[in-house]
């Protein structure tokens, strides 16, 4: 209040310049400042976001992938079928079937490594693992024998399909017939192997599995391995499409959106943290501008001059790149579109925009009251 009553005492003249000097050097200041913030988001931009490398890479193989899953569908004419479940899912599933699976073959690998600790567990886990991947690709291999692109059968995938279930079928037979042969004795991996041999010489491949299924542990054994291979063949049969190469499209195309998704998630991570580090210093200029800019107004009232464009200027709308950081921070696109690219020089200016990305709030008072000075107004002295 002292000010004030000094400032009325004052050559109104005088201080109007005064002010005005404060003001223009409040906005060359801001300028400044913002201009080197831009310099580093460019920076951000060309290191980790749309205009790095690795990400032009991605994203032209990304349109090789688009171009050929259009194809496609043109031919095709169906939408992609299977499941919507992701891959990750798929292998949880798989280790939780193997986890439950491994117990019931732990036995016959004490007897073979004549240990019961996490050695014969952790091979026991290995045989698993190996099975559930086995039905996995014969899932997938009986799922596309037929392709709708090629108008073709794929041979490849059929012979997938035989190879995979025939080793299946054949590690299921041997753990069978080894879990009967000893399931009272001990013995090495020499001694099970001979054994397995000669059941197979005496009675037949499929006579001495026939056999061991007598045996209740074998019987077990083999129906735990079977429901685990089967399940996983069927989860594998829904989770692909019927045509490979629509299915291959699909999931690259996925794969290469994810991955530039990725890219722009922690591209919005390294832009914040520079936001960030210039922002307290644009809104301090601002701060300043708005005070310098409250008094020309009012001193301009006082001598009844008109108010120019500069008196009208909301400071922030120099700042063209925050309307795009605030739409990169609601959006989540698929291909980034980071703000420091997207700057239209005819980009209309966007009221109360603010110094926003920098967790500085939009509507934070010192800035909103610019948005006063948009048109003459005086300002009342009391």
């Amino acid at each position: 209040m002292a000010r004030r009553r000094d400032e009325r005492n004052s050559d109104p003249l005088a201080l109007l310049a005064d002010y005005l000097s404060q003001r223009v050097a409040a906005k060359a200041a801001y300028q400044g400042v913002l201009d080197q913030r831009n310099s580093a988001l460019m920076s951000v931009n060309e290191m980790s976001g749309e205009r790095s490398r690795r990400y032009l890479s991605l994203q032209k193989n990304l349109d090789k992938d688009e171009q050929q899953l259009e194809r496609i569908k043109v031919v095709v004419r169906r939408p992609i079928s299977r499941m919507g479940v992701r891959p990750f899912v798929l292998v949880l599933i798989g280790i939780g079937l193997a986890l439950l699976e491994a117990p019931a073959n732990k036995f016959l690998f004490d007897v073979a490594l004549q240990s019961s600790g996490a050695a014969s567990y952790g091979a026991s886990a290995a045989v698993t693992a190996f099975l559930l991947i086995l039905a996995h690709f014969a899932g997938r291999g009986i799922r596309q024998v037929w392709s709708d692109y090629r108008r073709q059968i794929v041979v490849s995938s059929v012979l997938t399909f035989i190879v995979c279930i025939v080793v299946a079928a054949f590690i299921v037979g041997v753990l069978t017939v080894a879990r009967a042969a000893f399931a009272n004795e001990a013995g090495t991996i020499e001694d099970i192997l001979k054994g397995v041999q000669g059941s197979v010489a005496d009675q037949g491949p499929v006579s001495a599995v026939m056999a061991a299924l007598s045996n209740t542990s074998a019987l077990v054994l083999a129906c735990i391995n079977i429901g685990g291979i089967v399940v996983t063949l069927l989860l594998s049969f829904f989770a692909h499409d019927s045509d490979r190469d629509y299915d291959h499209a699909q999931a690259n195309v996925d794969r290469g959106e994810a991955e530039l998704a990725k890219i722009h998630q922690a591209y919005l991570k390294v832009r914040e943290r520079t936001v960030r580090r210039f922002a307290p210093d644009l809104l301090g200029y601002v701060g300043n501008y708005n005070s310098a800019n409250q008094r020309v107004v009012e001193l301009k009232t006082r001598l009844d001059r008109p108010l120019d464009d500069d008196d009208r200027l909301v400071l922030t709308d120099l700042d063209r790149i925050a309307a795009s950081l605030d739409r990169d921070e609601q959006d989540q696109p698929t291909r980034a579109t980071p703000a420091a690219s997207a700057t239209p020089a005819a980009e209309a200016p966007v009221e109360n925009s603010g110094i926003v990305g920098g967790g500085v709030p939009r509507h934070d008072p010192t800035v909103h009251t610019m948005s006063a000075y948009r048109r003459p107004t005086g300002t009342e002295e009391t």
